[in-house]
């Protein structure tokens, strides 16, 4: 059979609207016509797309698959059609990327500025000219957890995103391995434990601790470390993703938490006492650039990761 880019979003259409009436009016067309499309591609394909019930219609396993396509087909027509309106309007080209939260941002705000800049011409006057089109990017930044930044990548609404590889293949997503972060335990300067000239994680583990909610990288650091050595994982006192808050709160307390080595470097000589652990865990967490696998990537993404790589590989 010949399935149709039009086909498929007709099929994504009437999945998106659970129910093929409001489908049709959202595609302009008449549910007749609608309903002959999803029957013929149901007829030629020999199975069953859709249930159909008296509050509209839901796909069924073998709908979801095909639909799994059509919205990666969907992305990739959205991307073109943004890409084709930045030509014709003389617009920079635009990339979206997102962070998850715990990841050093400053190699990311560098290769950002960097292509967000681009190539400048000067006036003889000295001063900076038009910034010209080629070698420009318009650049979005957002910050999400890694489930919600896989998500935004399938769907095309990311093009990249920088997160902790979790080593759990996932058939929407391309990975592609940066570096390997690895983590300390933090506390104020002048912390009790901070006269001891080595700790243990037993020692540890009788202060509070600040920790980042389950299932983030840091959090999975924490309980893996405590577990390799017979040891319950220490208690949230504070529970929170947010970096500068869990600086404020140690600085100003007992408390203790982990950070990459990357953010307590980024956080200043002076501000924070790293435990000196005895053992220190040989744990690391691989994080990796996350790409939609049913889509190559834009020159504009492959930039962006050439020039994060060389920005690490500086740092």
């Amino acid at each position: 059979m010949s399935l149709t880019a039009s086909r498929l979003v007709a099929l994504l259409a009437i999945a998106d609207a659970g129910s093929v009436t409001r489908a049709a009016a959202n595609l302009h067309t008449s549910q007749p016509a609608l309903s002959r499309t999803l029957r013929t591609v149901e007829r030629e394909l020999g199975v069953t797309l859709f249930e159909r019930g008296p509050r509209g219609v839901h796909p069924t396993p073998e709908g979801e698959r095909l639909l799994a396509h059509a919205r990666a087909l969907d992305a990739v027509l959205t991307a073109a059609g943004r890409e084709a309106d930045a030509l014709r309007e003389d617009r920079p080209a635009r990339l979206a990327v997102g962070v998850a939260p715990g990841v050093p941002l400053w190699p990311v705000a560098e290769v950002v500025a960097r292509i967000a800049c681009g190539p400048r011409s000067r006036r003889r006057s000295g001063r900076p000219a038009r910034r010209e089109r080629e070698g420009t990017i318009d650049v979005t930044v957002v910050v999400e957890p890694r489930p919600s930044l896989v998500e935004l990548v399938t769907s095309g609404q990311l093009d990249v995103a920088i997160a902790p590889l979790t080593g759990e293949p996932q058939p929407s997503i391309r990975e592609e391995r940066l570096y390997d972060e690895r983590s300390v335990v933090a506390g104020r300067p002048r912390h009790p434990l901070s006269r001891q000239a080595t700790v243990t994680l037993a020692d540890l583990a009788t202060w509070p601790w600040i920790l980042p909610p389950r299932g983030t990288s840091r959090r999975s650091w924490v309980e893996r470390a405590f577990a390799a050595e017979g040891l319950e994982p220490p208690r949230a006192a504070v529970e929170t993703a947010d970096i500068p808050l869990q600086l404020a709160l140690v600085a100003g307390s007992d408390l203790l938490c982990p950070f990459t080595r990357e953010q307590a470097h980024a956080a200043g000589p002076g501000l924070l006492w790293v435990a000196p652990l005895a053992t220190p865990p040989e744990d690391s967490q691989p994080v990796g650039a996350l790409t939609a696998s049913a889509r190559p990537p834009s020159p504009g993404v492959s930039r962006f990761v050439d020039l994060l790589k060389a920005a690490l590989a500086v740092g």
